[in-house]
Parts: structure tokens; sequence; C-alpha cells
């Protein structure tokens, strides 16, 4: 991948089960070259304990791993777009249903 210098925006959602492939996945994108890796979190990350973790450990992970404040609310993520602050967004995880629209999915 070309990722070098790139500004990442990480979206990490209610899939508590893949939880535990954050660090595989953040270190993977500093590997590439990534610039900037800045973590914006569901509201059911930053709110549900589960078997796979609780929050507050998941937020002190991502924060620790990104060098970056987890943005969880709506008017931290609204800069985002007009102060250009990402190249590229990545979910995590994105099933299958959230790459299908209109009958056509894309790997």
């Amino acid at each position: 991948m070309k990722l070098k210098n790139i500004n990442v925006g990480l979206g990490i959602t209610g899939s508590f089960c893949n939880l535990s492939n954050l660090e595989e996945i953040i270190n993977e994108l500093k590997s590439e070259g990534v610039k900037n890796i800045l973590p914006i979190i569901s509201y059911s990350i930053q709110e549900e304990t589960n078997r796979f973790g609780n929050p507050k450990e998941t937020i002190e992970l991502l924060e620790k791993l990104t060098d970056n404040k987890v943005i969880d609310t709506l008017s931290k993520a609204e800069p985002i777009g007009p102060n250009n602050l990402i190249d590229i967004m990545i979910i995590s995880p994105c099933t299958r249903k959230h790459t299908c629209q209109n009958g056509k999915c894309y790997n």
C-alpha cells in the first residue's frame, strides 16, 4: 500500500469481538508509513462494557497507540472535514453489510 505520509481516520464500530485486532491494525498502518492516525469511536464503543473489554481500556489503548485523543462526539468530529484533518477513513470492522450498496459489493 502507498500510505506514506497519509493522515488516517480510524473509525471503530461496535463489533466488540473485533476489538482484539485494533493493535495489529494500528501497528500495520504505522509500518506502512502512515503519518497520523485519528481514532474515532462509536457510541457503543465508548459506553458498553462487554466480554471483550470495557470502554476505558479500549480508549486508553487507542490513545496510547495513536498518540491522539479519541474522537467520541459529533462536535469533536465536525472539524475533521473543514480542516482536512484526514486523507482517508478506515472503518473497522467494516462488514459485508456495510460494503454492499444497491446490490453491488465492493471488496
